[in-house]
């Protein structure tokens, strides 16, 4: 049975999946962007021997790449087609689906309400991505959610008849980890993009400048993502400044390629997410991260087996994990990274936690979870 895969957004999210095909020795048709070329070459070299990729060039617009998608599914006669990293566009995508009535469509969703929730609204456009957002589930297979927060979310409020999965986009390979030396300086990863309406790093620097205020051990702190707008590049002016006061702050002002990230990642001793509670990124509509929406941080966590440093409040996949340090304000924050740079064996401990955690997520357990979803719709017509 051949499958397609899309996601022209989050290359994070299609390695995963590479792997889980590979794994199952699937057909697989990848649709994905020129930018991520070079990125999976070098972690799948035989990526275009596996598998029959097509990559939408930089300059192109999205929608003749999508009829392309559409018409290579049919002209192959892919079963199953995966959209992934959908967040807009629902109309034309429900206008493309209807072409290929045999094919099972599945969404993966990130964002609960972006897609089940209308707002009030007078604007044509909008009405109109309401109305396209509408007939988009009423085309949809079935959904699958990335963490078990989100698919209780959507259960519980009965927003959708459709099947709903459980499928992590986040593989552990223990082969592919490092860890530092936690006698050495405490190593602090803050990954993601430098948005506000993702993550809190005013607070982040508050907390670091009364680390600095101590005069104990200074950790050094990657905020390791690019800065958005106005507010990322207030971020990085303030880093700066923190910086010829003692502080050890780095930064990019570019997109990190992902194998550079993946260093970054591994030669940190925690990652933190200072996240926003609620956040609003399309057409204003409210979501909740840890319940309507998750952070991409979570599946960084899981695939580098790394303690998580996260608001008491925050809900995500590991939740109830060992691995992972809440804490309740400025303070607590402060205190618990003091902690952990006054007492390295507690670090070791948190790693491994972590790694116990992170044996839920091999690419064996991932491909099985995958492979349920591929025999369920084997012999399933389209409903």
């Amino acid at each position: 049975m051949k499958i397609a895969i899309y996601d022209i957004i989050h290359i994070e999210q299609v390695i995963p999946l590479l792997k889980v095909a590979d794994k199952l020795s699937l057909e697989l048709l990848l649709f994905t962007n020129e930018e991520f070329r070079n990125d999976l070459l070098l972690r799948i070299p035989d990526l275009n021997k596996k598998f029959s990729v097509f990559f939408k060039p930089t300059a192109e617009r999205e929608y003749p790449f999508m009829q392309r998608a559409i018409e290579e599914a049919g002209r192959e006669n892919v079963r199953v087609f995966l959209l992934n990293s959908i967040d807009s566009k629902h109309l034309l995508w429900y206008r493309l689906m209807k072409t290929l009535p045999e094919v099972i469509f599945l969404n993966t969703l990130h964002e609960i309400n972006n897609l089940f929730t209308d707002i009030f609204t007078i604007h044509p456009k909008k009405l109109i991505r309401q109305w396209g957002k509408k007939k988009f589930i009423q085309r949809i297979d079935g959904f699958a959610l990335n963490t078990p927060a989100l698919l209780s979310n959507i259960s519980t409020r009965n927003l959708t008849q459709k099947k709903l999965w459980l499928f992590p986009q986040a593989i552990f390979d223990e082969n592919d980890i490092r860890y530092p030396d936690p006698g050495t300086a405490l190593k602090i990863v803050l990954p993601g993009t430098i948005d506000v309406r993702r993550r809190d790093y005013d607070f982040a620097l508050n907390v670091y400048e009364k680390l600095l205020a101590k005069e104990n051990a200074i950790p050094q702190l990657y905020i390791a993502g690019p800065p958005i707008g106005d507010y990322g590049r207030k971020i990085i002016e303030r880093a700066i400044e923190i910086n010829t006061r003692g502080g050890m702050i780095l930064y990019s002002n570019e997109i990190i390629p992902e194998y550079e990230f993946d260093n970054i990642v591994n030669n940190a001793h925690l990652l933190w997410s200072p996240q926003q509670l609620n956040t609003s990124i399309n057409d204003g509509i409210q979501e909740r991260y840890g319940e309507t929406k998750n952070s991409g941080n979570t599946h960084v966590a899981l695939r580098f087996a790394r303690p998580m440093l996260i608001p008491a409040k925050m809900k995500t996949a590991l939740a109830e994990q060992k691995s992972v340090l809440y804490y309740s304000g400025l303070q607590n924050c402060v205190d618990l990274i003091s902690m952990l740079t006054e007492h390295p064996e507690k670090l070791l401990e948190l790693h491994g936690e972590a790694i116990i955690e992170s044996r839920n997520f091999s690419v064996d357990v991932v491909a099985e979870k995958f492979r349920d979803i591929i025999n369920y719709y084997q012999s399933r017509a389209v409903t």
